[in-house]
């Protein structure tokens, strides 16, 4: 029931298109559509970010350990 006007519920999305349909039933059992959204979820791939970090600290290590006998001797 809605209690003063108002109604919330909490949902997990799924990735991609989510559709959202709004619906009100009176008291004996009329419904109408109040309203209806698609809402689009986009996951971050974070695993991505995470290869290109292990990358760059790879890169980092081999300079700092080639270059830096080089670079402390000036």
């Amino acid at each position: 029931p809605c209690v003063g006007g108002s109604y919330s519920y909490s949902l997990a999305l799924s990735e991609g298109p989510n559709t959202i349909v709004v619906q009100a039933i009176d008291g004996i059992g009329n419904a109408s559509t109040v309203a209806s959204e698609t809402v689009e979820r986009t996951v971050t791939p974070w695993s991505i970010y995470a290869i290109v970090l292990v990358i760059v600290a790879l890169i980092l290590a081999a300079i700092a350990i080639f270059a830096g006998p080089k670079i402390w001797k000036r």
